[in-house]
């Protein structure tokens, strides 16, 4: 049986049912080249089953990778919102600024402004 098509369950059986009626080698050229169309469409769709398949999955990964880019960079930017929102309110507290201003201007609460 050739290798390709070892795969294949339909092709097992028709190899099984070819070898089984023992056919003559004409049978077997009669056989194989009324077929022939039928394994050649059969491979095709496979082929193009998992290429697209494999297109499919390169380009989800595309997509998720630059999503999570995307949000990496968002919630690096606001961390750094964060901490320089913490550095101004502390600088300003060393100053002796009234902490109802510091939250006004940096929008912290009160109580973290106070742990500084």
């Amino acid at each position: 049986m050739p290798h390709q098509f070892i795969t294949d369950e339909t092709f097992r059986e028709i190899f099984r049912k070819a070898n089984v009626a023992n056919m003559t080698a004409q049978q077997v050229e009669d056989f194989i080249r009324q077929n022939k169309y039928h394994w050649n469409h059969m491979i095709s769709l496979d082929v193009k089953y998992n290429e697209g398949k494999e297109k499919g999955l390169q380009e989800g990964i595309a997509i998720g990778q630059e999503k999570g880019m995307s949000i990496g960079r968002e919630e690096g930017l606001a961390l750094g919102r964060e901490k320089e929102k913490l550095s101004t309110a502390k600088k300003l507290k060393a100053r002796g600024t009234d902490i109802a201003l510091i939250h006004d201007v940096t929008g912290l609460p009160i109580k973290t402004i106070e742990k500084l």
